[in-house]
């Protein structure tokens, strides 16, 4: 992702952040964190899958063209009508849930509500795309838990 050298407040300002709150977080807080941290460096770095518009033919979702999953390969969200071979399943709520998360702020990341179907489809949908971006199994959680 990152050079060992390179710096970035974004990143730091976001690792702190997590850290702080992982200290007194029950457990799905952890989990909301994790999730939180580990989209948000994506989207740090440039890695974020595309979300509002079909990452294939590039056109606008709308009543007749919604998001029916995620491409690893074409890095995002694809429509009903492109249908992707290598799409992995993902709903509307799951998509909606991802693009708030993207623009919340760290402390705005508590008051989204979600499921917890939605919750977990889309920390399954995460960490199988941040792995397939890093070709390597994610331990974000385990660290995070050793440290806080």
């Amino acid at each position: 992702f990152m050079q060992e050298d390179e710096p970035n407040a974004g990143v730091f300002e976001l690792l702190v952040f997590t850290l702080s709150k992982m200290k007194k977080a029950d457990e799905n807080t952890k989990r909301l964190l994790v999730l939180n941290f580990e989209f948000k460096i994506l989207t740090f770095l440039g890695f974020d899958p595309i979300l509002d518009f079909c990452a294939l033919c590039s056109n606008d979702f709308s009543e007749n063209r919604f998001p029916f999953g995620i491409s690893f390969s074409t890095g995002g969200v694809i429509c009903n009508l492109c249908k992707a071979t290598d799409a992995k399943s993902l709903s509307r709520e799951a998509v909606k849930f991802l693009l708030n998360l993207k623009v919340s702020k760290e402390s705005e990341v508590f008051s989204i509500k979600v499921s917890s179907s939605v919750f977990s489809e889309v920390e399954k949908v995460v960490c199988e795309y941040t792995e397939h971006i890093l070709e390597s199994p994610l331990k974000s959680l385990t660290v995070f838990e050793k440290v806080g």
